[in-house]
């Protein structure tokens, strides 16, 4: 959790001018190691379009009001059904951008990139995404905003 206090504390250092709203440190993790596992070999961007999926849900009426319970619906993320480790030295990279994308996120300091709700692997074909707008395809990954 020490890539997770550095970041926080950076943005601190950035925000002098400007308030800076206070970090949840579960929430900064949990969108962390989602963007991480979800979306680590499509870089920066491939994650953060990740995190815009689970906070585009957050602002929305019937998803969880919080990251953390976006995430932890059951059956929503492909790697909360397997036990999980960030722990591979060749990894360690990808799980820093995670966590500074998650911090700039809830932050303030990224803006929104898509108003995706859902993404799905491009060699997959999920039932639920012929009833969804595809908004974006960013590498192996197809973000699709659907409808309430």
């Amino acid at each position: 959790m020490a890539d997770l206090s550095t970041t926080i504390a950076m943005l601190g250092v950035l925000s002098t001018q400007h308030p800076l709203p206070a970090l949840d440190p579960q929430q900064v993790h949990c969108l962390a190691e989602t963007a991480f596992h979800e979306a680590r070999g499509e870089g920066e961007h491939g994650q953060r379009m990740v995190i815009d999926v689970i906070l585009n849900r957050v602002a929305r009426p019937g998803y969880p009001a919080t990251a953390c319970g976006v995430i932890r619906q059951p059956g929503q993320f492909t790697y909360t059904r397997r036990p999980v480790s960030l722990h591979k030295p060749a990894q360690r990279e990808a799980w820093r951008i995670a966590v500074r994308v998650a911090s700039f996120r809830l932050a303030g300091f990224a803006p929104r990139l898509h108003s995706g709700t859902h993404f799905y692997r491009k060699n997959l074909r999920p039932t639920w995404a012929a009833k969804g707008r595809v908004v974006a395809r960013v590498g192996g990954h197809i973000f699709v905003e659907l409808m309430p």
